[in-house]
């Protein structure tokens, strides 16, 4: 195999990038995160665009009533207001899902923080002056003061 010295050249760099990011990994992280969230408006009209686009050619082939500019308009129209309305309905199909499930996690909170606690007692590794505390605890009304 023949290196050649550009070939080598890469390869440093490419190591001295790695060794850097993981040297200064919560800077990269954050970098990376600040980029991300100053990018996600595009990467968000990127994939409207392309939905769009979509449904726009698949009811401009359907159509073929009127002006090439009006079906254009009418096409365009329709497009985004399928979008939002699959949105919508979406949407109004998961939310009551979500709102239950966050409800059934609500409610098994205060026995599982129970048995967890009922757990760490039966390993004997943690003082019974802490476990005592914690068995003590009426945590449906600490659930409650959270909320």
């Amino acid at each position: 195999m023949n290196l050649r010295w550009n070939d080598c050249l890469k390869i440093g760099v490419s190591i001295f990038i790695l060794y850097l990011c993981i040297h200064y990994f919560p800077a990269a992280l954050s970098g990376a995160g600040l980029l991300l969230g100053a990018s996600m408006p595009l990467i968000l009209g990127a994939c409207i665009a392309y939905v769009v686009g979509i449904l726009m050619s698949a009811f401009e082939r359907g159509w073929t009533v009127g002006s090439p500019g009006l079906r254009r308009i009418a096409c365009l129209l329709l497009a985004y207001l399928s979008l939002v309305t699959a949105v919508v309905v979406i949407v109004a199909l998961i939310l009551p899902q979500l709102g239950e499930c966050v409800r059934i996690l609500l409610a098994e909170i205060p026995g599982a923080m129970t048995k967890a606690v009922s757990f760490i007692e039966s390993l004997n590794i943690v003082p019974q002056d802490l476990i005592a505390p914690l068995m003590k605890v009426d945590w449906q009304s600490k659930l409650l003061g959270i909320l």
